[in-house]
Formats: structure tokens, sequence, C-alpha cells
């Protein structure tokens, strides 16, 4: 019973968090228009202003992924490759089983700077996160809930300055 007690507390931080379940629910499953909504969420949360530029679509890897650019960027500074900030919202979109012909899209991850990713994690995941202490702070770094079989994860990606907002549900 003693280390039942002592599992549950080391566990509560991490699911006692505020959250945003109205927000968090769709991102399992929705339709392109929905996902589409999701992604200009994110990007309207961000520090710096964005501007939706296209959507990228991979039958191999079944996955779309929406770009956006900020404000300021020119179409010959994409065309060129010299824009460098960019914030991408990534969705699996893969065919309803129970509905053949239909796109089902499923949030894969959001990457982009610290700064304009943590808005959408503070306001959605976490809303008792600390911009100044989250990068040091594990537990504010995930959201687990095991009822609803949940996870997502808050963190920098590997070998580079950006950071990644995850979904590593296991919700099919």
């Amino acid at each position: 019973m003693k280390k039942l007690f002592v599992l549950l507390l080391f566990f509560m931080p991490m699911v006692s968090q505020a959250q945003d379940y109205d927000f968090i629910t769709p991102l399992h499953k929705s339709n392109a228009e929905k996902a589409r909504t999701i992604a200009d969420l994110i990007a309207g949360n961000a520090r710096t202003k964005y501007v939706f530029n296209k959507v990228l679509t991979d039958p191999k890897t079944q996955q779309a992924s929406f770009l956006y650019y900020p404000e300021n960027v020119t179409e010959a500074q994409i065309k060129s490759k010299k824009a460098t900030k960019l914030l991408r919202v990534d969705f699996w979109a893969k065919e309803n089983p129970e509905s053949p012909g239909e796109v089902v899209f499923r949030f894969k991850e959001a990457t982009g700077s610290y700064m304009d990713l943590f808005p959408t994690w503070q306001r959605y995941f976490n809303m008792m996160a600390d911009e100044n202490n989250l990068p040091f702070d594990y537990n504010g770094k995930g959201l687990v809930d095991f009822t609803k079989k949940i996870e997502f994860r808050f963190q920098k990606a590997d070998f580079s300055s950006e950071w990644k907002l995850t979904n590593r549900s296991t919700l099919p």
C-alpha cells in the first residue's frame, strides 16, 4: 500500500495539471478542415505573427504538414529557401477504415521556436507551466493521462534549436 501511495505521489504532478480536453480530444481524429483549424490555432498562439503558406502531403508516410512563415517573409524568400523561420504542424493522414475514401487526420507534432510553441503548451496542455523554468522542469514538459490514453511532450528537438510539441498517445 505504501508503494502505491508513493507511485501516486510521483505521477500526480503529471496528471493533475490543468488541460483543455476540448482542444486535445479532436487532435486524435479530425477531418482536413478541423486539422487546418488546429494548425491555425497553434500558429495563432505563437508570439511571431505567422501566415499560412501551404500543405505538403506525403502518401508514403501518410503525413500532411501545414507550413507557416512569419508575415514579413516574402514569397521570393520562401522559394529561394532564405526564409529561416518556420512553424510546421504535422498530422498523420490515413484513410478511415470505417468510411472508405474519407481521410482522418491525427495530430503528430508541431515544430518551431520555444517562444512560439510555449503559448500553445501553456494554454491547452499545462496551464501552470512557467515560461522561464519549463526547459528545466521534466514533469512540466509532459502531459500524461493514463485513463484517457493520452500523452503529449514538449521538448527540444534533437540536434536543433527548435522545439517540438509531440503527440505520443496510444489512442487508435
